[in-house]
């Protein structure tokens, strides 16, 4: 019991692993808004099956006070600057996602995007051959609180319908197991 405690971060292991302290699952229970730092074995579960399906990165973030909040990079495929994301989020999908959903959406053409996919994307704007698309992360309410991001070729972030289908049965069960 303890080592599945310990798996989903409810317990952690005293660094000298004489005990146990209480995790980062147990702060989320008290309603302390600080993300897991790491996530719970079937929320990674999903994850690779999503990253097998899409072939590209896929990348998970929380929204907290703000600020996008990097909750879990894809090992294979990583962010190109995860500083500058946080720093300047309307470069990026992820990060459009946030000014989304604070309905701070900097132009036209991502309203134009969420409308008609339901996501936000960047299309070659930091290099030419690449792009990204977010798609929300909602509470149990219907509040985005993060997303789901999609990193890979220019081609595929063009014409997003194969990888939104791709990642929205991931999305929707990835919901309740981070957020």
């Amino acid at each position: 019991l303890l080592n599945l405690l310990v798996e989903d971060e409810f317990l952690v292991r005293t660094p000298d692993l004489s005990g146990f302290a209480l995790g980062a699952r147990v702060a989320q229970l008290a309603g302390v808004t600080a993300p897991p730092a790491r996530l719970p074995a079937a929320a990674r579960a999903l994850l690779a099956d999503a990253r097998r399906a899409v072939r590209g990165g896929v990348h998970v973030v929380l929204f907290l006070d703000g600020r996008v909040v990097v909750l879990d990079a894809d090992p294979d495929f990583p962010l190109s600057d995860a500083d500058r994301l946080v720093r300047e989020p309307a470069r990026y999908a992820l990060g459009r996602m946030l000014l989304v959903a604070e309905g701070r959406v900097p132009d036209g053409a991502i309203a134009a995007d969420v409308r008609r996919f339901g996501v936000t994307r960047q299309c070659g704007e930091i290099l030419p051959t690449t792009g990204c698309l977010a798609l929300p992360l909602r509470d149990d309410r219907g509040v985005t609180v993060g997303a789901v991001g999609f990193s890979g070729a220019r081609h595929r972030v063009d014409d997003p319908s194969e990888v939104i289908g791709a990642l929205e049965p991931a999305v929707r069960a990835l919901a309740p197991l981070v957020v």
